[in-house]
């Protein structure tokens, strides 16, 4: 069973929901995490909410999403606001719960959701995720590409990925500064730059061990990690090394040069040409410094 997590500041708690399930792990004194199941405590009514996939937290107040409703935890009371809809995922945005669902874009005020005005069209395509940018949100969905909306009106966002997103399916979606990270079904990641609208792609071809992208998350470093069908990778985008191939042009098992050698070739931040071939100690670089570091 998949089992979704979260780590609460600034009390460093670990909360995690589950198949109709929630609990927190407590440090005490002396470090050790204490359970705590949440769940037993809830009225049962909506103690059974189904699977909790997100959970996220403002001012003082804690969310629950399940399949089917948001439950709310303030002052010690927990409130179940049924959705009625299918929910997708959710997001906390600016202080403000938005979940993505079969009925749309929907936002939490109070303890009643409402539409997210300007973006009727969004709810005959399947929702992927909801990230803030600028002064709204820019909705994923799974085949449809990006669409920002400012609470008025809604527009496609185009970052040139869109024909990709639709062949493989978006399924997750993860923010950082300019740089968007969008997991898919069957082709790996795609890397946006929203500030040169660049595309990078990641998959099997050249490095992931899995296409299957079920979770993504910047690290405060920048670097990304992401949870597959069938382990975690990690995407060191910080290193001054790049593949020189990247998705459609990419081959999984590399070059061969004579005598079937592999051929790797890389790309160095200077913008010099690195390739090796395998079996040998052999390195040739092109336009990188003879006595500069690997």
């Amino acid at each position: 069973m998949c089992v979704p997590f979260w780590l609460l500041p600034p009390k460093k708690e670990f909360m995690w929901g589950a198949s109709m399930s929630s609990a927190i792990m407590e440090p005490d004194a002396d470090g050790s995490l204490a359970y705590h199941c949440m769940s037993d405590t809830l009225e049962s009514s909506v103690r059974f909410l189904g699977n909790v996939w997100g959970i996220h937290e403002t001012d003082n107040i804690l969310y629950f999403q399940g399949d089917g409703c948001v439950v709310k935890y303030l002052n010690g009371k927990y409130t179940a606001i049924e959705m009625n809809a299918k929910i997708d995922c959710s997001n906390m945005v600016n202080g403000i719960l938005y979940i993505g669902t079969d009925r749309g874009v929907w936002l939490l005020v109070g303890n009643t959701f409402f539409p997210l005005q300007g973006a009727d069209a969004l709810a005959s395509k399947r929702i992927r995720g909801i990230i803030p940018y600028k002064k709204g949100v820019l909705v994923v969905t799974a085949y449809n590409g990006l669409y920002y909306c400012d609470g008025r009106t809604m527009e496609p966002f185009i970052t040139g990925a869109e024909e990709f997103m639709r062949e493989n399916e978006v399924f997750c979606v993860a923010k950082k500064d300019d740089k968007i990270a969008l997991g898919t079904i069957h082709k790996g990641l795609v890397l946006v730059d929203c500030s040169t609208m660049q595309l990078k792609y990641f998959n099997e071809n050249n490095g992931l061990r899995n296409n299957t992208v079920l979770s993504v998350s910047f690290d405060t470093t920048g670097n990304l990690w992401a949870g597959l069908d069938s382990g975690i990778d990690y995407v060191c985008l910080s290193s001054p090394f790049t593949n020189l191939y990247s998705y459609p042009y990419s081959l999984r098992h590399g070059i061969y040069g004579g005598g079937r050698r592999r051929l790797s070739l890389f790309r160095h931040q200077s913008g010099a040409v690195l390739h090796f071939l395998s079996g040998t100690d052999e390195r040739r670089f092109a336009g990188y410094p003879s006595d500069a570091p690997i």
